[in-house]
C-alpha cells in the first residue's frame, strides 16, 4: 500500500465524537425512504458489508490490527525507533528524554519508558506512571533513563537490552524486563549522536559523538576499549555483524571504514556526498552500506574488500527523493533484512523507500506533520515503522 490510511488527527480514541461508529438504522432514520426498506434489502445491505469486509481481510498482509497504527505518548519530537529483533516490541526516543517500549501488534500498548527517575519523580509529583497508548490509557509504572534528548536506540539480539545514545553526553544499556539501567557508559566529552552493536558479539558497541570521536565499548569494563580520532564531529556509527569493522560518518561528509584490531587508521574513505552525512547503516550480508546526506542523497556503497575500480568506484546506487529543511536534522536510513530495500527519513513529513536493484523510489509515505527522523522496515512481516518531529510514531503495511 502506498498510502497511509490514518494520518495524525484522524484515528480517534473509542468513544469520541468523530470516531464513533453509527448503527445501521440511524443512516436512514432522517430519511422518509427507511420505512419502505424491506427484511430482504436489509439482508442484501448486510451481505454486501460483510463481503466489502471480507475482501478487505484478504488484502492484509501482516498481523498488524489495522493497515496503519499511529502510536502517541512522546511529549516531544521523536527522534529514533528501532523494531525489536524478533520483530515484537519497538523502543523510541526523542527529545523528551524518555525511551518508550511499545508492542508492536494487538492495540500497540506501551508497556514501559525509560526515563531519569528524579526527572520522573518531578514531573509526576511522586507518582509512577507508564502509559498504555489505546484502550483504557490506563497508568501502571516508570523506568530509569536520561537526563537530555535521546538520539538513537538499538536492540540487543537477544531482545532482552535497548542501547540508547543521549545529548547527556552518555551511552544507556537498559534490561527491558526490570526496567533498569545495567551499564551508564560516560566517557564521551560531547553529545551522544549514535550507538550501534555487532549483531553476533553482544559484548561489543560503538558510539559516535560530537566530541570528534567513536568509541568501541565492552559493556563488561569501566571505560572504552579504543577511540577512534576524527577532525569533526560522529553522527553515525556502525558495526559489522561480527564486530571486526567499524563505520562512521559525520560533519565532513565522509565515511571511514576501520578495522577493529588497526584501530589506528581507516582502511576505507568513501568520498561523494558533498555536505554532511547524517545516517549509515550496514546490510545483513555486511556488504553494502547506505548513507543519507544532507546534499538530499541517499547513496549505496559496496564495502567488500575488493572492488573493481578501487574504492572510487564503491558508490553503486544514488537514491533520490528524501530532502533537507532549514532546521538540518540528522535523518536517519536503515536496510530491509533482505539486503533488497532501504528507508529513509524525509523533512518533507514523508517516509521513503527505495527499491535498491532498480533505484526506484517505491514508496513516499505521507501521514505525519512534521519531518520524519528515522523510517526502518519491521525484521519479519511487510511493515515500516517511522518516526517524526510531530511526536508521532506511524507503523503500517507497505505491500
Amino acid at each position: 500500500m502506498e498510502k497511509r490510511d490514518h494520518p495524525e488527527g484522524e484515528i480517534n480514541a473509542p468513544g469520541s465524537e468523530n470516531g464513533t461508529k453509527r448503527a445501521r438504522t440511524s443512516v436512514f432514520s432522517t430519511t422518509t425512504k427507511s420505512s419502505a426498506l424491506t427484511v430482504a434489502d436489509e439482508k442484501e445491505l448486510k451481505d454486501k458489508e460483510e463481503t466489502s469486509t471480507a475482501l478487505v481481510e484478504a488484502m492484509r498482509t501482516s498481523e498488524l490490527q489495522a493497515p496503519t497504527m499511529q502510536l502517541l505518548g512522546h511529549g516531544d519530537a521523536v527522534h529514533t525507533m528501532r523494531f525489536s529483533p524478533n520483530g515484537n516490541n519497538i523502543a523510541s526516543g526523542g527529545f523528551d528524554r524518555r525511551i518508550f517500549l511499545w508492542k508492536v501488534f494487538g492495540d500497540c500498548d506501551n508497556y514501559g519508558i525509560l526515563m531519569d527517575i528524579k526527572t520522573a519523580y518531578k514531573k509526576f509529583n511522586g507518582q509512577q506512571t507508564i502509559w498504555k497508548v489505546f484502550g483504557d490509557c490506563d497508568n501502571y509504572g516508570i523506568l530509569t533513563g536520561h537526563k537530555n534528548c535521546i538520539q538513537e536506540v538499538q536492540w540487543s539480539t537477544d531482545n532482552a537490552r535497548v542501547l540508547s545514545a543521549s545529548a547527556d553526553k552518555t551511552v544507556g544499556i537498559w534490561d527491558v524486563e526490570t526496567g533498569n539501567r545495567l551499564r551508564k557508559l560516560a566517557d564521551h566529552n560531547g553529545v551522544v549522536n549514535s550507538i550501534a552493536t555487532a549483531r553476533l558479539d553482544e559484548h561489543l558497541l560503538v558510539s559516535g559523538s560530537d566530541d570528534c570521536t567513536a568509541k568501541l565499548w565492552d559493556p563488561r569494563q569501566k571505560s572504552c576499549t579504543f577511540s577512534f580520532d576524527h577532525e569533526y564531529q560522529v553522527f553515525s556509527v556502525r558495526l559489522n555483524s561480527v564486530g571486526t569493522t567499524m563505520y562512521s560518518a559525520g560533519l565532513d561528509g565522509l565515511i571511514r571504514v576501520w578495522d577493529v584490531k588497526k584501530p589506528l587508521d581507516p582502511i576505507i574513505v568513501l568520498k561523494g556526498h558533498s555536505d554532511l552525512v547524517t545516517g549509515i547503516d550496514i546490510d545483513s550480508s555486511d556488504s553494502f552500506v547506505a548513507s543519507i546526506g544532507m546534499d538530499n542523497q541517499v547513496r549505496i556503497w559496496d564495502v567488500k574488500p575488493f572492488v573493481e575500480g578501487g574504492d572510487d568506484n564503491r558508490c553503486t546506487r544514488i537514491l533520490e527523493g528524501s530532502v533537507q529543511n532549514f532546521e538540518k536534522l540528522l535523518l536517519r536510513c536503515s536496510w530491509s533484512r533482505d539486503g533488497r530495500k532501504v528507508a529513509a527519513g524525509s523533512a518533507d513529513s514523508t517516509a521513503c523507500a527505495w527499491d535498491v536493484a532498480s533505484s526506484k523510489l517505491l514508496y513516499k509515505l505521507p501521514g505525519h506533520k512534521g519531518p520524519v527522523r528515522e523510517v526502518v522496515f519491521h525484521p519479519n512481516q511487510p511493515i515500516l515503522g517511522s518516526c517524526s518531529s510531530d511526536r508521532t510514531i506511524l507503523i503500517g503495511e507497505i505491500e
